[in-house]
């Protein structure tokens, strides 16, 4: 078996809608974005700054084409993610426009507001 058919399907959850899901049989708060034909959730934390970070998986969710877009030239610029898939997007931070994205298969990068970072 492939790690591909590991791989949850998650395109039946609503795009854009904040909700608490499970996910890899883990409960999370966040809501989903399609990038590259993909479901990825945006994981919040659930703390004191849940009102900032809600408005930021928002305007992710809101500016998705642009995001695409930025993922692509990012993949352009670092070929060693052209055969990885985000697995999800992390707001964790106390920086709060910013994100920690995770690969799979194994991979970590940043992102500052709709901009990857290596």
């Amino acid at each position: 078996m492939s790690n591909a058919d590991l791989i949850e399907d998650l395109s039946s959850y609503e795009l854009g809608v904040l909700d608490h899901y499970t996910v890899d049989s883990t409960k999370s708060y966040g809501l989903f974005v399609s990038l590259k034909g993909k479901h990825v959730l945006v994981d919040i934390s659930e703390d004191k700054f849940i009102d900032e970070r809600r408005k930021f998986a928002c305007y992710l969710s809101d500016n998705s084409d642009k995001l695409e877009k930025n993922l692509n030239e990012f993949i352009e610029s670092h070929p060693e993610f052209l055969s990885r898939q985000i697995n999800s997007i992390g707001l964790h931070s106390k920086v709060l426009d910013q994100g920690e994205v995770f690969w799979d298969p194994d991979g970590y990068t940043g992102l500052k507001g709709l901009v990857f970072i290596a």
